[in-house]
C-alpha cells in the first residue's frame, strides 16, 4: 500500500480560511465582569455587594490591561499584506482607547479598598450597574489583540 501526500496546495480554499489573526483575549472577563455587575443588582444593601464591587473592579482592570495591549499592537507586514483592512490604523485604536477610559471610571467607582457606593442606592444606581454591565461585556467582544506567534 503506497501513502499519498497530499496538499492543499491546489485546493481552492481561500487563504483566510480562518480569519484573522486577531484575538480576544478579554471575552472571558467581559463576560463574568458583565455576570458581577448584573449581579450586583441582587446583592446591592447586602453583605455581599463587597464581594460584586471586588470582583467588577478586578475583572475592569484586566480589561483594562488589554485594552492597552490592543492600543500598543501593531500589525506585522506579513498580516498587513495577508489580510488588508479597509480601515486605518487610527481608527482601529478608538474602540480601546474609549473603552479604555470608560474601564478606568468603572475601577475608581467599584474600588472596594476605598468604597464609593456600599450605600448607593435607588434607579440611577441600577441603571448605571446595568451600564457597566454592558461596557464589560462589549469591550470583552469588541477589543482584539493579535495572536501571539507559533
Amino acid at each position: 500500500m503506497e501513502v499519498v501526500a497530499v496538499s492543499n496546495s491546489s485546493s481552492r480554499r481561500p487563504a483566510n480560511r480562518y480569519g484573522s489573526d486577531r484575538i480576544r483575549p478579554g471575552l472571558l472577563p467581559g463576560l463574568l465582569g458583565a455576570a458581577a455587575a448584573i449581579a450586583g443588582l441582587w446583592a446591592n444593601g447586602t453583605e455581599w455587594m463587597i464581594t460584586v464591587l471586588f470582583a467588577v473592579s478586578i475583572l475592569a482592570a484586566v480589561l483594562l490591561v488589554f485594552c492597552v495591549q490592543a492600543v500598543r499592537s501593531r500589525p506585522s507586514s506579513a498580516t498587513a499584506r495577508r489580510f488588508p483592512s479597509p480601515s486605518t490604523s487610527s481608527d482601529r485604536k478608538l474602540v480601546p482607547v474609549l473603552c479604555g477610559v470608560l474601564l478606568v471610571i468603572v475601577v475608581i467607582v467599584y474600588n472596594p479598598i476605598a468604597p464609593l457606593v456600599l450605600t448607593a442606592t435607588g434607579t440611577a444606581w441600577q441603571v448605571g450597574q446595568v451600564a457597566t454591565g454592558a461596557l464589560l461585556f462589549a469591550t470583552g467582544v469588541l477589543v482584539t489583540t493579535p495572536a501571539p506567534e507559533r
